[in-house]
């Protein structure tokens, strides 16, 4: 009987993407877990997202709170799916009706809206007034989910991965001197915008970041700043074009040395992405100076959002669809 209540009274968090937002929401359910004072169950969605992402929270998991890795009606899995890559043929992107559309079409008209308060869902939606809208009556929670910077967090993601990596980010670090800069590619530079007539892509235009080094007295002429990139030779290559120095960090390092990096950096600079935000609270945890993207698209007012102190908002602007895709590949 004990098993059925604490089964009962436990909080289903679901959550889709890369490992990023997959830990961000690992970090919002430690938050309600330890505020609320239940247990969590983690359902993964790796598709829903249009591009597939591999579960990665394996080192940071306890055993049973995951409860399923779920797979996404209308995927055609006759043609190959790649991580960090957008599925082939995904239903909201081919013609006809799919299940998709349908839920899309439901949500345009509020219907799902009350769907979820039926079952005592809430969606997080990027906003930390929705996050702490959760109850101990709720039953799930969903995405898109929000950094949250507070030690009895990072102590609990601490001690989850130990030594299981090599090193521990989430261990709380003296700031280094580094200047670092998380500029996300990928998806943003190969994946033209939906508008088919627009010359803008979704890529930073290198002097956004070059405008702020300038904001914080940072030295061109001696000094470098480290790069974390999905591409770091071509974000080296963008930063370089507009006068900046790069230090440029391999692209073998991976995921936790990459975070790492930005969690022990003097200055962090990042870009619209899950991995800059999560990155962005543990350098901000550990004293050191955060700018990120204060709109998503100019759709999202991500500052007020977020409701996060410390964090410094900047505007940002884009490359050109040309100087982007043109001879790269």
């Amino acid at each position: 009987m004990r098993n059925r209540r604490s089964e009962m009274a436990s909080l289903v968090v679901k959550c889709s993407g890369g490992k990023a937002a997959q830990i961000l929401a690992l970090v919002d359910a430690i938050y309600l877990s330890k505020k609320l004072g239940v247990d969590f169950r983690i359902v993964y969605f790796p598709y829903s997202t249009g591009t597939f992402w591999e579960f990665g929270l394996e080192e940071l998991l306890f055993e049973n709170e995951l409860v399923e890795i779920k797979g996404s009606p209308g995927i055609d899995f006759s043609k190959e799916v790649t991580h960090g890559n957008h599925i082939p043929n995904f239903p909201t992107r081919r013609k006809g009706f799919s299940y998709l559309k349908a839920f899309q079409l439901l949500n345009r008209f509020g219907l799902v809206k009350w769907l979820r308060l039926l079952r005592r869902e809430v969606v997080v939606g990027g906003s930390r007034k929705k996050l702490d809208q959760v109850t101990r009556r709720t039953r799930i929670v969903s995405g898109n989910f929000v950094p949250v910077v507070e030690d009895k967090v990072f102590l609990d993601l601490e001690n989850r991965l130990d030594a299981k990596v090599g090193l521990n980010p989430f261990a709380s670090k003296v700031v280094s001197s580094m200047t670092v800069i998380h500029y996300r590619l990928g998806d943003m530079r190969i994946d033209p915008v939906s508008d088919s007539t627009s010359q803008g892509s979704r890529v930073v235009n290198p002097e956004v970041f070059r405008k702020i080094l300038s904001a914080v007295n940072f030295d061109f002429e001696s000094d470098a700043v480290r790069v974390v990139s999905d591409e770091p030779g071509l974000a080296a290559e963008f930063l370089r074009s507009v006068g900046v120095r790069v230090k440029e960090t391999s692209s073998e390092a991976g995921f936790w040395a990459d975070l790492d990096t930005i969690a022990s950096a003097k200055v962090f600079i990042g870009s619209l992405s899950q991995m800059s935000f999560l990155g962005g609270s543990l350098c901000l945890r550990n004293g050191g100076q955060v700018f990120l993207p204060g709109d998503a698209f100019g759709e999202v007012d991500i500052a007020r959002h977020l409701e996060m102190e410390g964090f410094n908002y900047f505007e940002i602007s884009y490359l050109d669809r040309s100087h982007v895709y043109s001879n790269r590949t």
